[in-house]
Parts: structure tokens; sequence; C-alpha cells
């Protein structure tokens, strides 16, 4: 279970690095809402 959070956490690391404007317009979002 924690292997797998493990993973999930890289991927959005990989995620948040490969599309930065898209990761700071969902935070922007989320920070309106």
């Amino acid at each position: 279970r924690l292997r797998t959070f493990a993973k999930a956490h890289r991927a959005w690391k990989r995620i948040t690095l490969q599309y930065p404007t898209l990761f700071a317009h969902w935070q922007w979002i989320h920070g309106f809402w």
C-alpha cells in the first residue's frame, strides 16, 4: 500500500515537472475555489 503511494507520488512529481503551467493553473483554480 505504501509502495503504491510512493509510486503515485513519483508519477505526480513527474507530471508536475512535465506540465508546470498546467499545475500552476490547477493550483490557481484550487485556490480560487
